[in-house]
């Protein structure tokens, strides 16, 4: 439907339109708003149902009926504009002497009001400007003060019991720093094929897609039975592990689908899985060692509790809560 101009063309200006899509793929929504009735300017947005997100916009330019020309801004090209926009909002302009203002992105505007909204703010900035402090140690103390907020977020949804696992895909999404060297970008798609939708997909150190699965952190790890003197994963775990199996046979069956690499960018090749279940805070000395055998027993399937991950952040970022 974004091709076809007869739709654009019967369009007025300042209306939202929503139209469903389907394809063997995925489903969702085009929203559609024409900016400019003079050459019928418009801006699509596609929004995907499973993915709970918009993936692109479409900005279209329409000529004598005719579509004249398609700009495409994936999730990364957003969020680069994003930031632009909020960085202009903040920005004293009528003030400013500088011709050139370096744009690195990624720029937390909340994390550097809360610097200097308060009393003292003053004098703050006086002695960051009098001192010999380099901007990339700026950035560094805002981004550590940034992954410290992260944590309490975590420690937020990781003790609330009505949290479920959309809420942890937000929060992973936003933070994949905490997977340190494990994986070095998340994806923005998650599809493997029509049937398999992954949590993430994820771009490892050595440059080939992996799988990160997450699940609820309610759920048992350890079976409440023991079989002779040995605990038992729950059915839950068990679960979970089968269908980041069947996951990982998925993706690499894509290893030679030309389109899969096209559309990620990236080619699976004896893919990994990371798995994120249950909790660990209350083990004892002997479910800890059986959890070090039980991941033993699988060569590309990698199971951590969320109190795993929670020590991983904070040694990372050097946490301390006060």
């Amino acid at each position: 439907m974004s091709d076809n101009a007869e739709y654009l063309n019967n369009y007025k200006l300042d209306t939202i339109y929503i139209h469903p899509f389907e394809n063997k793929n995925s489903q969702g929504k085009y929203i559609t708003l024409v900016i400019s009735k003079q050459i019928k300017l418009s801006i699509q947005a596609i929004y995907i149902d499973n993915k709970k997100d918009i993936v692109k916009f479409e900005l279209i330019k329409i000529k004598n009926g005719i579509v004249e020309e398609k700009i495409t801004l994936n999730g990364f090209s957003l969020k680069k504009i994003q930031d632009f926009l909020n960085l202009l909002q903040n920005l004293d302009l009528k003030n400013s002497s500088k011709e050139k203002i370096k744009f690195e992105g990624n720029i937390d505007i909340n994390n550097i009001k809360s610097i200097f909204n308060n009393k003292n703010s003053k004098e703050i900035l006086n002695c960051i400007l009098d001192s010999d402090i380099s901007k990339n140690t700026i950035i560094d103390t805002l981004e550590i003060q940034k992954r410290n907020n992260a944590i309490i977020d975590f420690e937020a949804i990781l003790n609330n019991e009505d949290k479920n696992e959309h809420d942890w895909q937000k929060w992973f999404k936003n933070n994949s720093w905490v997977f340190n060297t494990d994986f070095i970008e998340i994806l923005d798609k998650r599809t493997i094929d029509a049937s398999n939708i992954t949590d993430f997909l994820a771009k490892s150190y050595d440059g080939f897609v992996d799988i990160i699965e997450i699940k609820k952190h309610t759920f048992s790890f350890w079976s409440k039975s023991t079989d002779h003197n040995n605990y038992i994963p729950s059915s839950d775990l068990v679960k979970a592990i089968t269908q980041c199996a069947k996951y990982i046979y998925e993706l690499e069956r894509e290893s030679s689908n030309t389109k899969f690499i096209e559309n990620n960018g990236i080619k699976p090749i004896k893919p990994r899985c990371s798995l994120i279940f249950g909790r660990s805070n209350y083990w004892n000395e002997k479910q800890k060692e059986e959890f070090r055998i039980l991941n033993s027993m699988y060569h590309n399937i990698s199971v951590m509790t969320y109190d795993h991950v929670m020590d991983r952040a904070k040694k990372i970022t050097n946490y301390n809560k006060e």
